[in-house]
């Protein structure tokens, strides 16, 4: 949302430098928290051997990545509850 902001500012006519400044301090910000989100996720999955298993096995699917991956593993809880 941040990045699509800043494109339309930037396509203005006169863009105003202060509300691009923020908007690219607010996208380091932002990018500097994904980053921190998905080092603590790795970390959380290969402290657990069955979720990290689960995670390559279900990343070897061409097309899906490991944040889809841990997504589903997290939201279905290693889907303990699916059965078929």
């Amino acid at each position: 949302m941040a990045k699509n902001q800043l494109h339309a500012e930037q396509a203005e006519a006169e863009p105003l430098k202060g509300t691009t400044s923020r908007l690219e301090k607010q996208i380091t910000f932002l990018d500097k928290q994904i980053a921190e989100v998905v080092a603590e996720i790795n970390i959380l999955i290969k402290s657990n051997e069955k979720i990290k298993a689960d995670v390559e096995l279900l990343a070897s699917i061409p097309g899906v990545g490991q944040l889809t991956v841990a997504t589903v593993v997290a939201e279905t809880n290693g889907f303990y509850l699916i059965r078929s």
